[in-house]
């Protein structure tokens, strides 16, 4: 298992959204891009909730698991990838329209990401998770919820990208 390459893919992702939103202010990110869809701040707030989610299921103890510890990596990164197709967010990962900045989501979600990996450094990669069943991936080990961060930060900071593009939008 390349965990160095892990951390580094973690690091990148991190970064990549971090300059992304290296030009927006906390005004500009509540722009609604159209109703029912949601603003940046939304997204922040909803990736804020998803790596936390994620940090608090690989906190427990797993199961050791006879299959390849990455072998779902393929299917949640061509998930997340196929931008054609839009998802709807389980309800306990719905943003609530927080007062904080983007600037505390980013910082947020770079502490909970880094304690994740380094938490694991201490538990084997290869145990699954078996306190939450996703519904496309089942059960993931902490590998494969660590890859399932990054491509789902991948996927948002593209959308962020997108929206960056609309001329001025009404603010919430």
């Amino acid at each position: 298992m390349d965990i160095e390459r892990l951390i580094q893919d973690s690091n990148h992702n991190i970064e990549y959204l971090a300059e992304c939103l290296s030009d927006i202010s906390d005004a500009q990110s509540k722009r609604i891009p159209k109703e029912g869809k949601w603003c940046i701040h939304q997204i922040l707030e909803h990736l804020y909730i998803t790596e936390t989610a994620v940090f608090e299921l690989c906190a427990v103890q797993g199961k050791h698991t006879v299959r390849s510890p990455f072998e779902k990596i393929i299917s949640i990164r061509n998930y997340f990838g196929d931008h054609s197709k839009e998802y709807t967010s389980m309800d306990m990962l719905v943003p609530c329209d927080s007062d904080k900045t983007c600037a505390d989501f980013l910082d947020h979600i770079k502490k909970i990401r880094v304690q994740l990996i380094e938490e694991d450094e201490t538990r084997a990669w290869s145990e699954e998770y078996t306190a939450f069943k996703h519904p496309l991936t089942g059960y993931m080990t902490r590998y494969e919820w660590v890859y399932f961060n990054i491509y789902h930060i991948d996927r948002h900071t593209h959308q962020i990208r997108s929206l960056k593009l609309l001329p001025d939008l009404p603010i919430i």
